[in-house]
């Protein structure tokens, strides 16, 4: 590793890492990466120093894989984007999208068709994102509710209320009050990371924490959570991908 502090750079490999450090905790260095792809080092004193130097050089393998990890997706989100006027991810599928001039604005939607958008001209002219947004929404505020649902009867667990969020980090929640919150953005997952998602939210009625326990509930009615877990992290860079 070769760190210039001229230009804020690490070099690692034939990978040039911008780098910033900032004043933390005492006795600490943090890694973090920033969404601009900048690693951020957190030092007792703001600076580098010869043990800061050190656990960087410790550190160098996982600092290349994260930041190489943090490029990739940030490609895969640049496509996504880049296509979305055409194309969506829906249910884990490539879904075309196909716009009907209509007097009103709704969606229709059927396994293996297209995802239809009906609006007046003008809206798929000039606002197309904006429609296809809200289409999306309003099909995962169809969709979600009616498998947690299921689930919920399926699993014996009665919830008190589902709320289709706009949330930002994660794909769902449970309270303690027994109510679910769930990522509208869950509709570009397959249907088996979807119930995945709200088996695990579910099971949070039972266990308010993530014990040995809480997986056995789990694993109960997703035998192979593992492998879902796993998937689910590699999609991660889908969560909040639509602001």
């Amino acid at each position: 590793m070769i760190i210039t502090e001229q230009d804020h750079t690490l070099r690692i490999g034939n990978a040039s890492i911008p780098y910033a450090v900032k004043r933390g905790r005492p006795n600490r260095v943090r890694l973090s990466f920033s969404e601009d792809n900048q690693l951020w080092i957190e030092t007792g004193t703001g600076q580098l120093g010869h043990f800061e130097r050190d656990f960087l050089v410790s550190k160098s393998r996982w600092i290349l894989r994260s930041y190489r990890n943090r490029l990739d997706e940030h490609d895969k989100k640049a496509r996504f984007l880049a296509g979305l006027e055409h194309q969506v991810l829906l249910l884990g599928e490539e879904t075309a999208i196909d716009y009907q001039v209509a007097a009103e604005t709704s969606f229709h939607y059927k396994v293996a068709g297209p995802f239809t958008v009906y609006a007046p001209e003008r809206f798929i002219r000039e606002h197309r994102k904006a429609l296809i947004y809200q289409a999306l929404r309003k099909f995962a505020e169809q969709y979600l509710p009616l498998r947690l649902e299921h689930w919920s009867e399926v699993t014996d667990l009665g919830f008190n209320r589902v709320r289709i969020k706009d949330l930002r980090s994660k794909w769902g929640s449970c309270s303690s009050r027994r109510n679910i919150n769930l990522n509208w953005q869950l509709v570009f997952l397959t249907e088996k990371l979807i119930d995945y998602v709200l088996v695990h939210e579910l099971m949070h009625l039972r266990e308010m924490n993530h014990s040995p326990q809480f997986w056995k509930w789990v694993e109960k009615y997703c035998p192979d959570y593992k492998i879902l877990r796993n998937q689910l992290k590699e999609v991660h860079w889908l969560v909040g991908i639509l602001k």
